[in-house]
């Protein structure tokens, strides 16, 4: 009987005229996100950490995964050259399954291309040659059935759904993921969203993982498929306050912790790290990350880490020192104020398709992630987006 189990399912303006505006600052009372960030390289060559011993991945290849993909090939060929490298980085004691669905066009087809056994480099690698991006998108259907798949195994029990986009068979992912959740404690669904431009099927994914103790991840490219996997991985952290007293643990690459703003040690003592210090801003995300090589950095503005506690709102894709502009699809007036949240006085508005760029940001307050924007006759703050639609975007 096996002890531990995890499945990977890879598919997949503020207007100022002529006078300054003093901008008020986030309440203190706000809470910031601290997280822990590892790269998958440390993870995989640190002795200390425990691999998991037994995977199942699902790979999307509906007929979306021929779209291009950041590489110039589609999405099912980034996917598949991902899946080579991360089957040929695994460990030889590895056991390993491979589910599919998107086939001849079908709501109904998934297949069980091979079933979970000791990893046979030669023969997964020949099947993943063979596939072709076809049909449509039958999450909750495939996620039923996990648990014949993984039928007589115990132990932890960890899902990976990674997907270019949401549902389009009729079925509900959500409830699904759900029923899974209360029938097995030991189950966790993720999801990682593959190149996911519509906010509203990137929120409806999302939804996912939030019934099932999981966690959602946002891909573009190799390296993002490849860093997505390893949030299989467990490998716990905890935070203390100055004076040593715990006040919150969670997993790195998973957990976000709400926290009042203030000083903090941290601790990994799966890579033998402890007492490093991180400050915590109200409204914003403060990361440890720990790269390749172990050495270790403090992110002091990540987006994920906040948006995980923000409620609702999309998932930032606005960088700062870079630019901007205000979407075309939503007609509405994109405000721009002298502070970040609904108690900031609006100046003025962003016409669509206005350019802007990104000076700081992005700060959580009110439901929203603030931005600080500025470009020839505006500079201020302005929210990216509500759930389901994005008010701004990266440009170019």
């Amino acid at each position: 009987m096996l002890k531990r189990f995890t499945i990977v399912v890879v598919l997949a303006f503020v207007f100022f005229a002529s006078q300054p505006v003093l901008f008020a600052q986030t309440p203190l009372n706000a809470p910031g996100g601290l997280c822990v960030r590892i790269d998958r390289q440390q993870l995989y060559a640190s002795p200390t950490i425990k691999l998991p011993e037994a995977q199942l991945i699902i790979l999307d290849k509906s007929g979306s995964m021929s779209d291009p993909s950041t590489t110039g090939g589609t999405r099912l060929e980034l996917a598949q050259d991902v899946l080579r490298q991360y089957i040929t980085d695994m460990p030889n004691d590895s056991l390993l399954g491979l589910r599919t669905y998107g086939i001849d066009g079908s709501c109904v087809e998934t297949e069980l291309v091979y079933p979970i056994a000791l990893i046979d480099r030669p023969a997964l690698i020949s099947v993943i040659d063979s596939f072709y991006a076809d049909g449509k998108t039958p999450i909750a259907d495939t996620l039923s059935y996990i648990p014949s798949d993984m039928q007589g195994i115990s132990g932890v029990k960890e899902v990976l759904l990674v997907t270019d986009g949401q549902e389009t068979c009729g079925g509900d992912p959500v409830s699904v993921a759900s029923s899974l959740d209360d029938a097995d404690p030991d189950l966790a669904i993720h999801v990682v969203g593959f190149a996911i431009d519509d906010a509203q099927a990137q929120q409806n994914l999302r939804e996912i993982p939030r019934v099932a103790r999981g966690t959602y991840i946002p891909a573009e490219s190799q390296d993002d498929l490849l860093q997505a996997l390893s949030v299989v991985i467990r490998v716990p952290f905890q935070a203390y306050d100055l004076s040593g007293a715990p006040v919150g643990e969670g997993l790195s690459n998973r957990t976000t912790l709400a926290l009042e703003p203030g000083n903090y040690l941290v601790d990994v003592p799966d890579l033998g790290i402890n007492d490093v210090a991180l400050t915590l801003v109200a409204g914003r995300g403060t990361s440890l990350y720990i790269d390749a090589d172990g050495h270790q950095a403090i992110i002091e503005n990540d987006g994920l880490c906040i948006a995980e506690f923000c409620p609702d709102v999309p998932l930032p894709r606005l960088t700062i020192g870079e630019g901007g502009r205000v979407t075309l699809g939503d007609p509405r007036p994109v405000r721009v104020r002298s502070a970040p949240g609904l108690d900031g006085q609006v100046l003025t508005e962003l016409d669509l398709g206005e350019e802007f760029d990104v000076l700081d940001g992005p700060i959580c307050l009110d439901g929203y992630l603030w931005w600080h924007v500025r470009n020839s006759r505006t500079e201020g703050w302005s929210a990216e987006g509500v759930t389901g639609n994005y008010y701004l975007e990266p440009w170019p």
